[in-house]
């Protein structure tokens, strides 16, 4: 009895590990072969181990130390699977943590019960934790724990394998620690392995800050105009459609700055640069409080504010002067179109049409007034 319990606890197990590698794996061998391949390995390695380790005056004792075995599994994996062996040992050795801290956690409950039959009172306890948590363990796997292996770069994933490993070694120590008495070297090596596991976690967590920090660099690059500083057409896109999204009113400015061209006609392009941002860094100037400047392409820019702020940001933007500062050209003046939120369309390419045209209808009567 106490043989066909050990066997049926380590292939739970080994089951369990198997399926999860299998899952997050890519196999050469279709299905039956490669199932096939698995129950034949491991009717081998299970059937050797077993005659190995109960010769052993400590089998039986719930050690664990038949999990250490495991590792010969990478051998058939290597031909199995068409991925890096370094991939599938992390894939391995998370899997390995979650059927290890079961084992450890049967064992840990049988000490405290009636000693009729030991092996079987831990297989009884194991099966019934798999029957409560395995659907969540499968759920993380799929959900939450395949995301990181698909996007994973090679530098984490070797980080993510250490830390694999020392957890799942830390587990198979802790357990034989608490089965074994009087393992004092046993327990100074476990106390400096999860101060490794400890320091490697916050250099884990430091790496993770870092590329947080460059992605959100990197964000802030891409949404910024790099002539100008002011936000660009991405970022406009993006703060329009959530105020649409949430329902909140807002209009926005289409302004296009007159004769532009002019000025890189006539005084070059470096000009014509510092005059965009001349004028960027009054749109910035008279926008503040109010709402947002973005540069939409070329010499096209658009103010964002609440609906509340639209007329006192248009008298604003009428009435300041526009200075683009010592030697530079003369500001030529600018355009402008309004359209708001929900008052004149649902959609944001709507209302970025109709503030375009309205733009060029007073830009149509400015060059009418300056005509007489």
């Amino acid at each position: 009895m106490t043989i066909f319990c050990h066997v049926i606890i380590i292939l739970e197990m080994v089951t369990i590990n198997f399926y999860t590698l299998n899952f997050c794996s890519t196999p050469k061998l279709r299905p039956v072969a490669l199932w096939t391949s698995f129950a034949l390995f491991t009717a081998a390695l299970v059937g050797g181990m077993i005659c190995l380790l109960s010769s052993l005056p400590s089998y039986g004792n719930g050690n664990g130390l038949f999990v250490l075995f495991g590792f010969i599994y990478l051998l058939p994996c290597y031909f199995i699977y068409d991925q890096p062996l370094k991939y599938t040992f992390t894939v391995m050795c998370s899997a390995w943590i979650y059927t290890m801290l079961a084992f450890s956690l049967a064992v840990r409950v049988a000490t405290f019960l009636p000693q009729t039959d030991f092996s079987l009172t831990i297989l009884i306890i194991q099966t019934v934790f798999y029957a409560l948590t395995l659907r969540l363990f499968l759920r993380f796997i799929k959900s939450q724990f395949l995301y990181i292996l698909q996007n994973v770069t090679d530098k984490t994933l070797s980080s993510l394998l250490r830390l694999s490993f020392f957890w799942f070694i830390s587990c198979v120590l802790l357990n034989y620690v608490f089965v074994t008495k009087d393992q004092a070297l046993l327990e100074l090596i476990l106390v400096v392995i999860i101060g490794a596991i400890i320091l490697r976690s916050y250099r884990v967590f430091h790496d993770l800050v870092c590329a947080d920090k460059d992605a959100e660099q990197l964000r802030r690059q891409n949404r910024t105009d790099p002539l100008t500083g002011l936000k660009n057409r991405i970022s406009f896109y993006e703060d329009a459609q959530a105020l649409i999204d949430q329902g909140r009113p807002f209009s926005l400015i289409f302004i296009d700055l007159d004769r532009f061209k002019t000025i890189n006609d006539r005084y070059g392009h470096s000009a014509g640069d510092r005059y965009l941002a001349g004028f960027a860094r009054a749109a910035r100037r008279v926008s503040a409080g109010m709402g947002e400047a973005y540069r939409i392409s070329g010499d096209e820019f658009i103010l964002l504010c609440s609906l509340e702020q639209t007329e006192r940001l248009r008298g604003r933007l009428e009435r300041s002067p526009i200075s683009l500062g010592k030697g530079e050209p003369e500001f030529l003046g600018f355009s402008f179109g309004i359209a708001s939120y929900p008052e004149n369309g649902q959609h944001l390419d709507g209302l970025i049409v109709l503030a375009d045209r309205k733009m060029y209808v007073h830009k149509s009567r400015l060059s009418q007034v300056k005509g007489r």
